[in-house]
Order: structure tokens, then sequence, then C-alpha cells
């Protein structure tokens, strides 16, 4: 019996429970949607403005930035690249000389300690064999250069005798007359 009594008080409280939560619901949401709104009302002319304060940077002082810095920066790539390269070929000079160096300076300590060990006589079969090394050396660069001219006048007979079929060619089609069937 207790229980039938309560069972429709109770269905009352639920509805009005719920009613309550509706409601607080609904005005939380209302507010909500409100301050977003106010928000967005807020930060639209601010972001409008810092749209266009990117547009016209990424599109007209990025443009003209890059390019007064590529301007100021060439002529100091360019000197660091010719310092660089004269670098490397002072570098490359100093290593030859420095061989050469070394090499005659290694041939004149061979032939002042063969001299002082040595007799006249084989003095000058050492002066005679200096003689004979640089002589073939001497006919085999003449020999290389003559091979290398001898080349060179191939080829330029090669591309004149091209050039006059060339003009023959060009020449004879002029002439002719074709006819048609």
């Amino acid at each position: 019996m207790l229980f039938e009594f309560l069972l429709p008080t109770w269905n009352v409280w639920f509805e009005v429970a719920e009613s309550i939560f509706y409601l607080v619901w609904e005005v939380i949401e209302t507010l909500g949607d409100m301050a977003g709104v106010v928000l967005e009302l807020l930060f639209t002319p601010l972001w409008y403005i810092v749209t266009v304060v990117w547009s016209v940077t990424s599109s007209i002082l990025y443009p003209i930035l890059w390019i007064t810095s590529e301007i100021l920066y060439a002529p100091i790539r360019l000197v660091l690249a010719i310092s660089s390269f004269m670098a490397s070929i002072f570098t490359c000079l100093v290593n030859i000389f420095g061989a050469t160096w070394e090499f005659v300076s290694s041939i004149f300590q061979l032939a002042s300690s063969s001299e002082a060990a040595v007799s006249t006589g084989e003095v000058s079969m050492w002066h005679t064999l200096w003689k004979d090394l640089f002589s073939q050396i001497f006919r085999a660069l003449r020999i290389i250069l003559n091979g290398v001219a001898q080349f060179l006048a191939a080829c330029n007979r090669h591309q004149l005798r091209y050039a006059y079929t060339q003009f023959y060619l060009k020449r004879s089609k002029s002439y002719m007359v074709v006819y048609d069937s």
C-alpha cells in the first residue's frame, strides 16, 4: 500500500527533475551559443586584419625582401667562391713546386754525391746518360706533337670535304626542276 502511494508521487518527482534538467540544459546551451557569437563578433575583424597582413606580406614584402637579400648576398658568395678557388689553386701550385723542388734537390744531391766519389771519366758517363735521357724525352715529345698535328690536319681535311659536299648538294638541288605527273 505504501508502494502504491509512492509510485505516482515518484513519477511526479521524476517529471519535475526532468523539466528542471531540461531547463538548465537549454539555458547552458543558449549561453554557450551566445558566447560563441560574441567571440566570433570580436575576433572576426581581427582575423580579417591578420589575413590581409599575411597576404600582403607573403605576396609583396616577402619577394622584395628575398630579392634584396639575394642582391646583397651575391657579392659575398662570389668573393667566397673566388677565394676558395684561389686557395685550391695555390695549394695545388705549392704542392707541385714542393714536389718539383724535392725531385730537383734529390737529383743534385745524387749528382754531388756521385761527383765526390767518382773520377772524371765516370762524370762524363753521367753527363752522356743525362744528355741521352733528354734527347729521348724530346724525341718522344716531337713524335707525339707530330702525331697530334697530323690528326688535326686529317680532321680539317675531313671537315672541308664534308662542307664541300654539302655545298655541292645544295647547289645541285637549286638547279633541279621537279615536275608533277
